[in-house]
């Protein structure tokens, strides 16, 4: 390459993007790294750990982002419509021929060698999405958006066949790219509302949440009275929000019953490493029926019982379209339900996430993650003060010396929780009620105690 041709190319990159890229590259390398150090092999470059076989991949994303900056765009250009259909085709592929992971049917499987095609999909949809707004088209046209519509509509789709919600949901930033080529702005605030009405669901009751939707539409009304246009724009998107709350409620309530809720939280609870779902034939004793499909749910060490819940929602989508077709022939899959490999619980309440500091530090954290937000969440006591734990990580035995008093207490500047076996919680967030306890305030309550 010249010194004219190599100048050239060095100015045409976004130098500030790319550095912004692996910034964030690194950022997330260290946050792995953090989330689960280990001593034993305390070195970021391990490559027997996640972190160390991590910075492999960062290695080989940078060369290949190299690679493509030296091909000329005009080749992506040209065949962006070709790539699009191939991994259409993958899309379609996978959802016969690929292998369930945590739930979805999303990857390829040749020997010890696993691909996603869903991934190669973004890349896809960006180049195509991009070719067809860059051939002169106007945003401003139904017709505009009805094909972009379509073009990102289709992978994504697809992708949820397979039950991989996550991937899916990333298709929804393109919103923002549309937003800049001429969208109107009132998607970009009935998609914020959608994801407002979402979070609220969760966290407040049904009839305060359409309340509060009434009044605040009673309020845009009276303040728009006199432009015509804004207002049926205002009374859809109050409808619209209204109705994703009521949905979002009834799938929770519903179609989730409560047994089944519960017993994700005391699966967690167990310490189990799996779990999953059952499609049964109808007995009166609850869950006792013969099987009819079933799919299994793996239950990482970190996690939630809220973030198993929702895989264990995928989870049976995926049993029932396993047996979907057999059961429109009539024809009803069943297998021997052996009640004696399984466990009954009953319903869990709030003040089943009192913490007893006299178990294990296992199973003090198990009971945080079976009941962290937005369940009511593990609590102590301290006097007449409920204290909530919202969010703590696990430190092992022998991480807290044996000095350090059992229960709430402070250790290097940091809330912590002990148990007897010099383990715990480090507790990031502590709450008392709505509010927001400090290491101050949590040494002013202590120190309050002692000198009563």
């Amino acid at each position: 390459m010249s010194n004219l041709g190599q100048n050239k190319f060095w100015k045409s990159i976004d130098m500030p993007i790319i550095l912004l890229y692996i910034a964030l590259v690194l950022i997330g390398w260290l946050n792995i790294y953090a989330a689960v150090f280990d001593e034993s092999h305390a070195s970021i470059f391990d490559l027997e750990k996640n972190y160390g076989k991590q910075l492999l991949w960062i290695a080989t994303a940078l060369f290949i982002g190299l690679m493509v900056l030296l091909i000329d765009s005009k080749f992506f250009s040209v065949f962006s419509f070709g790539i699009y259909g191939i991994t259409l085709l993958m899309l379609v592929s996978v959802l016969f021929f690929g292998k369930y992971v945590n739930g979805s049917r999303s990857w390829f499987e040749i020997g010890s060698f696993r691909l996603q095609p869903a991934e190669f999909a973004k890349f896809a949809t960006a180049l195509v999405v991009a070719k067809y707004l860059s051939s002169g088209v106007k945003m401003e046209r139904f017709s505009t958006k009805f094909s972009v519509l379509g073009l990102i509509g289709l992978p994504m789709g697809l992708i949820l066949l397979q039950g991989d919600v996550g991937s899916a949901l990333t298709y929804v930033a393109f919103i923002l790219v549309l937003y800049r080529e001429g969208l109107s702005g009132m998607v970009l605030v009935i998609g914020l509302l959608i994801g407002i009405a979402f979070v609220l669901s969760l966290l407040f009751a049904k009839a305060a949440i359409l309340i509060s939707i009434a009044i605040i539409t009673a309020i845009l009304l009276y303040n728009f009275r006199r432009k015509k246009k804004i207002i049926p724009v205002i009374i859809a998107g109050a409808a619209l929000v209204a109705t994703m709350v009521v949905g979002f409620s009834y799938v929770f309530n519903n179609v989730m019953k409560q047994h089944h809720r519960d017993r994700i939280n005391w699966a967690v609870l167990h310490g189990e490493q799996e779990t999953g779902a059952t499609l049964h034939i109808m007995e009166i004793k609850p869950d006792a029926g013969d099987i009819v499909s079933q799919e299994v749910v793996q239950i990482g060490p970190d996690q939630t019982a809220f973030e198993v819940f929702s895989e264990v929602s995928q989870a049976a989508v995926i049993a029932l379209e396993k047996v979907l077709p057999q059961l429109l022939q009539g024809q009803i899959p069943r297998s021997k339900n052996d009640l004696s490999m399984g466990s009954y619980f009953g319903g869990r309440k709030p003040q089943d996430g009192l913490i007893d500091w006299q178990a294990s530090c296992h199973d003090v954290y198990n009971l945080y993650r079976a009941v962290a937000p937005p369940y009511p969440g593990a609590f102590t006591m301290l006097g007449e003060h409920q204290l909530i734990v919202a969010k703590a990580r696990k430190m092992l035995p022998n991480s807290l010396p044996s000095n350090q008093a059992l229960g709430l207490g402070i250790f290097e500047g940091k809330i912590v929780g002990c148990c007897p076996d010099q383990g715990g919680l480090w507790i990031e967030e502590l709450r008392q009620k709505e509010s927001l306890v400090s290491v101050q305030d949590l040494q002013k309550l202590l120190n309050t105690l002692t000198n009563a």
